[in-house]
């Protein structure tokens, strides 16, 4: 959602009870006014941002303007009070902003992002970038946030396809390099691997959202453009030597009137939407990155409790005493058992059992959070950090299995008695987990962004992709 700080702030909750993730782009203004305001105005449009905060509802993840390597989002554009947003200068304003968001009540965990710059656009030249270098200069904005002590939350980047070519699912994939003297990034969608190759190692385990995607212009075609974007993001995520990606955001849902963004709209692109909705059959699961997304306050749904059935205990039971072996194995030195343990059991439990936890949103974080805690110690136990991997399974897996928290949103059904301990262990092969039933759909999803210038995936995954509707 993009607004304006001045605008009236809005009640994002029915989007966010209905468990979508909610991307707020803050801006001073539109062109010529500027995506953030003049540096003298720097003081004044964090107090903005701050109250615009403090009076919205069900938002917690906001990004300080747009493209700012770009000439349409200056302040003063086309004036003699023009200002070109360097590093030094932009890096100054979000600092700002940042630290007056973490101060309103109840927004102190919130993500604070830079704005994403726009590929391949080279109108902001300055010192030490002469040539205007669109991945150089995200790399200078990250670097001087971190030097006034002011680390983004999380990052937020566009990417593409277009430069002049016909829509189509190759360009997805395309290895083109960009015109000298900008040879060494890519000339199409795979921009973002080149913003994520300069990311400093303070920022490694941020979160990433691509905030922005498309095919520019759209063209009312399912050639599998929106597929396959989807497909590469996932791949990226199943490494897990990659920064992982949580949301690919499509630009945009509304159609408009202006010639000029007519290429922009989905909306009123049928054989496009085709392409969407085939994307979203596909069970990508989001790779987590160790900072955790921030908590939602919204009001209560009222949901009817589900009865107990054995169905439900059983498997429940058996994820439980699997973690505690697991624990056992940990201390006993035996990493490759405890790895199995979680691999061949636990995680797939937490996969097979996501749709039946994902009916509302508070649910659904604190399942997914246990699983990534789960993929956590097992990476850890990868590494033969065995210690570490111990106190994740035990502080954030089993003490959440066994506190009264699940059962009060209904992942646990009942209090369960502890069992003995048996004196023969047994296998992972032995202690297959039940496939609960699917009980319901993930809603259908809306998408959006905006324009540029000139993992450990397992069987069944839920679709916890972040969206965002401007």
């Amino acid at each position: 959602v993009s607004v304006r700080v001045r605008d009236t702030p809005e009640n994002f909750s029915d989007l966010t009870n209905a468990g979508h993730g909610v991307i707020v782009r803050l801006n001073h203004d539109y062109e010529p006014n500027g995506t953030i305001p003049h540096s003298s105005q720097y003081d004044a449009f964090a107090n903005a941002c701050a109250d615009y905060v403090a009076r919205s509802q069900g938002a917690h993840i906001w990004v300080i303007g747009n493209e700012t390597n770009a000439a349409w989002e200056r302040p003063g554009k086309g004036t003699p009070q023009e200002e070109p947003l360097t590093p030094k200068l932009y890096a100054a304003c979000f600092a700002k902003c940042r630290a007056a968001i973490h101060h309103v009540d109840g927004h102190a965990q919130d993500w604070v992002i830079p704005s994403p710059p726009g590929p391949w656009n080279t109108q902001t030249p300055y010192d030490g970038n002469p040539a205007g270098d669109w991945v150089h200069y995200f790399r200078d904005i990250l670097d001087e946030c971190l030097r006034l002590d002011a680390p983004p939350d999380a990052l937020a980047l566009h990417t593409y396809s277009a430069q002049g070519a016909r829509m189509d699912a190759a360009l997805i994939e395309n290895k083109d390099r960009a015109p000298w003297p900008f040879v060494n990034w890519h000339w199409q969608f795979r921009t973002y691997r080149d913003f994520l190759s300069v990311v400093p190692n303070a920022l490694r385990q941020c979160p990433v959202l691509i905030t922005e995607s498309q095919h520019l212009p759209w063209e009312n075609n399912n050639v599998g453009w929106i597929q396959k974007a989807y497909a590469e993001i996932h791949a990226w995520n199943r490494n897990t030597a990659n920064q992982p990606i949580q949301a690919l955001c499509l630009f945009r849902w509304q159609k408009s009137a202006d010639p000029i963004q007519a290429g922009w709209g989905m909306s009123d692109k049928n054989q496009l939407l085709g392409d969407f909705r085939a994307a979203l059959q596909n069970e990508y699961g989001v790779r987590l990155p160790v900072t955790a997304p921030p908590v939602v306050t919204t009001p209560p749904v009222v949901t009817t409790p589900r009865p107990a059935q054995p169905a439900d205990i059983l498997p429940l039971a058996k994820a439980r005493w699997f973690v505690e072996e697991a624990l056992r194995q940990l201390e006993a030195k035996n990493a490759d058992a405890a790895h199995s343990i979680l691999t061949k059991t636990v995680i797939d439990w937490f996969y097979d059992t996501a749709r039946d936890n994902s009916t509302d949103l508070q649910n659904a974080q604190a399942h997914t959070a246990a699983r990534w805690w789960c993929e956590e110690a097992t990476r850890k136990t990868e590494q033969k950090n065995l210690t570490e991997a111990h106190a994740i399974l035990r502080d954030h897996v089993l003490t959440w299995l066994n506190s009264k928290g699940p059962a009060a949103i209904g992942i646990l059904s009942v209090e369960y008695p502890s069992k003995p301990k048996p004196k023969t262990k047994p296998t992972a092969s032995t202690k297959k987990l039940k496939k609960k039933a699917t009980t319901n759909k993930a809603s259908a999803k809306k998408a959006q962004a905006k324009k540029p210038a000139t993992k450990k995936s397992r069987r069944t995954k839920p679709k916890t992709m972040l969206l965002s509707a401007e």
